[in-house]
């Protein structure tokens, strides 16, 4: 995981309701500065995104319940790059065992029940606090860039 942190940018994928954990990591880690890219579609549109991944680059994965070409085909192309990655899953752990370099077991209840992100979000929230305290000159001064255009812009809504 270590070198995740310190990645030059991070590519996330998660698909269907986990989606809005991708926009929000990729939300929370451009504040940082960080390059971050998205990726919730499929297909050709995935395919898009996912042609920018670099070897130094560091991917986040989600996959819950069962496997889906969007995961695999992902996976698999961070492996040929020589991409680091991070499977957070619930199930998909010993199929894809050999995939990911670190895989992050989150509970999300019963397969038959109600599926809660709740798990899910706290392991990416610790995960980006992590990647911002291994940057300690880089993440304040993205925050403070960021406050800077706020203040100048005229685009920031008064508290």
């Amino acid at each position: 995981w270590t070198s995740c942190q310190v990645a030059r940018g991070f590519s996330i994928i998660a698909s269907g309701p986990s989606g809005i954990l991708a926009d929000l990591v990729t939300w929370r880690l451009r504040r940082l500065g960080i390059p971050t890219i998205s990726m919730t579609e499929s297909g050709l549109h995935l395919l898009e995104k996912l042609v920018l991944l670099r070897s130094e680059d560091a991917l986040l994965a989600t996959g819950f319940k069962h496997l889906t070409p969007e995961v695999l085909a992902v996976l698999n192309h961070a492996k040929m790059t020589a991409s680091r990655s991070v499977l957070i899953t619930d199930t998909l752990g010993r199929v894809l065992r050999s995939m990911p370099d670190v895989i992050l077991a989150a509970r999300r209840g019963p397969v038959s029940a109600f599926h809660s992100l709740t798990v899910p979000m706290s392991i990416l929230n610790s995960l980006i606090l992590a990647v911002a305290m291994a940057r300690p000159d880089d993440s304040p001064a993205a925050l403070n860039r960021l406050q800077e255009l706020r203040a100048t812009s005229g685009l920031d809504i008064p508290d």
